[in-house]
């Protein structure tokens, strides 16, 4: 026997409190059964309430314009004023596309990393390899070549090191004196 589902269970004494009559063809309760077409205005419908229709306070047809369409030019919403605009002012970027090759970005990157990771390993003390994100782009730099490095920059590679970390379970800590300072790239446990 396939085991029960108490959430199928509850639906299904939901609907027998209900009953199936209760619902319309439109998958609502027959009390929110609503025309959609009854939920726009069309034309011919009024805006202003009373327009057209006699008013207690103020009488019959009272302040509509001449065309019955409810519109009274008179009336004021207090409407929000139109906000001051600047001229337009020109930023200097640039248009021109810029191509970075990520995945060379990333393997040079790891390769600088996992240097770092054997000489912990190597040295047998039992810590975690460290190398701190500033040393980590001055090596980058100089593995990449010239025409690599043209469009490369501290933003590219800080992503880069980011899908490392969470692809090779590395850490990212910051020093608790200098938090906007230099960081430390933190190797597997």
């Amino acid at each position: 026997d396939a085991p029960n589902d108490p959430g199928a269970e509850q639906e299904g004494d939901l609907m027998d409190d209900l009953g199936e009559e209760d619902f319309t063809g439109r998958g609502l309760p027959a009390h929110l059964d609503v025309d959609p077409q009854e939920l726009f205005l069309r034309p011919d419908d009024r805006i202003v309430t009373g327009c057209g229709q006699e008013d207690p306070y103020m009488g019959a047809d009272a302040d509509c314009d001449d065309y019955g369409t409810g519109f009274m030019p008179d009336a004021d919403f207090d409407l929000a004023e139109r906000p001051a605009t600047l001229d337009s002012v020109d930023i200097g970027y640039s248009r021109n596309s810029k191509f970075v090759d990520v995945k060379l970005v990333k393997k040079h990157l790891w390769d600088c990393i996992s240097a770092d990771i054997a000489n912990a390993t190597a040295a047998g003390d039992g810590k975690r390899s460290s190398s701190s994100f500033q040393n980590l782009v001055n090596r980058l730099i100089k593995k990449m070549s010239a025409d690599e490095c043209e469009n490369l920059s501290f933003q590219v590679v800080y992503i880069c090191a980011l899908h490392l970390c969470n692809e090779k379970c590395l850490e990212l800590e910051t020093s608790p004196g200098a938090p906007l300072g230099d960081f430390r790239v933190l190797g597997p446990p």
